[in-house]
């Protein structure tokens, strides 16, 4: 049921501020979740009934749909960037922790995935030219065995 060609800037402004809240405005622990919504429309100056019509409306959601991919999409990016210096952390903690961390560190090295398919320690491998420790060869592959075992209890 679209209502018109376009939004109304008042319909940009609404969706600019749910996407642009401050956190503490969205969630404040010491209120309960009713009282936050209706934060956000005393703030606004809406009407639930307003807001609940813009719902139906194709091209409100989809600009609604639009931003959300692209929150989707930055969170990636963000993770991306960050996946080489986790993957390196997790190595260090894998090498050198406790059991249950070191264990923790290798199932979480298995679970991460490089550029077409290939583990983050054999991407990393490949680029240093340098052998995994044995010791820490083997820590992975009895995670991994741990992780197979699990995997088929399931």
């Amino acid at each position: 049921m679209a209502m018109g060609k376009y939004l109304t800037p008042r319909q940009r402004e609404i969706i600019d501020d749910l996407f642009d809240a401050d956190q503490d405005e969205i969630q404040d622990e010491n209120e309960g979740e009713k009282q936050d919504k209706s934060k956000f429309f005393v703030k606004n100056k809406l009407s639930r009934v307003i807001f609940n019509r813009w719902l139906k409306d194709s091209l409100f959601m989809s600009e609604i749909m639009d931003r959300m991919e692209w929150c989707q999409k930055e969170c990636e990016l963000i993770l991306s960037r960050n996946k080489p210096k986790a993957a390196k952390k997790l190595v260090g903690l894998a090498a050198k922790a406790t059991t249950e961390t070191a264990r923790k560190a290798c199932i979480d090295i298995i679970n991460m995935t490089g550029v077409v398919g290939k583990s983050v320690v054999d991407a990393d491998m490949e680029k240093s030219g340098e052998e995994m420790a044995p010791e820490l060869a083997g820590r992975v592959l009895a995670a991994m065995d741990t992780a197979k075992r699990n995997g088929d209890a399931k």
